[in-house]
């Protein structure tokens, strides 16, 4: 929980990070809380509702809630076990470049969505066959944004931060994989 889980040292300064970070290179994948320990996003999104301006007057009062990121421009593989993620790495060494950060299971690794992906099928858990435990989010095919609870959230800890190792297109090899 941003609120209480970690310093308010920590915590600001994650945050504000990954605000400057998106502002700067990712402007339409929003920050968006979530209800603290949980993926349930505190206000309506569909349709482009949510807004900077709106997350901002959400943000200005002390708020008991974890951070999200609405995703448009940016993807991530989600892997719900190290193991696995471990694995990946091995076949898809681009997965040791990207952004990564450490969830209470697993592993998250940040990219850019590739310009190919809407017209190959490639949305938020729309192509995921695979009986491995890792997950692709990314924009849905309705266009509402997919989205992922991140640091500084509770149980989530940046191992390679985003705003420190820029994202990459994500290759159709690792996508297809997924």
């Amino acid at each position: 929980m941003v609120a209480t889980a970690m310093s308010r040292v920590n915590v600001d300064g994650d945050l504000r990070r990954l605000e400057e970070w998106l502002l700067r290179e990712y402007p339409a994948d929003l920050i968006m809380p979530v209800k603290a320990g949980t993926k349930q996003p505190v206000k309506a999104h569909k349709n482009g509702k949510w807004t900077w301006e709106e997350y901002r007057a959400f943000m200005s009062l002390p708020k008991d809630v974890d951070i999200g990121i609405l995703l448009r421009d940016l993807c991530v593989v989600d892997f719900d076990d190290v193991d696995t993620a471990l694995s990946f790495e091995k076949a898809f060494p681009e997965l040791l470049e990207a952004p990564t950060e450490v969830t209470r299971k697993g592993r998250h690794y940040f990219f850019r969505r590739p310009d190919y992906a809407d017209a190959e099928g490639y949305f938020d858990g729309s192509r995921q066959h695979s009986e491995l435990p890792v997950d692709f989010k990314s924009v849905c095919s309705t266009g509402t944004s997919g989205l992922i609870v991140v640091c500084p959230s509770s149980n989530k800890r940046w191992l390679r931060p985003p705003w420190m190792h820029a994202p990459q297109e994500i290759s159709r090899a690792l996508l297809s994989r997924v």
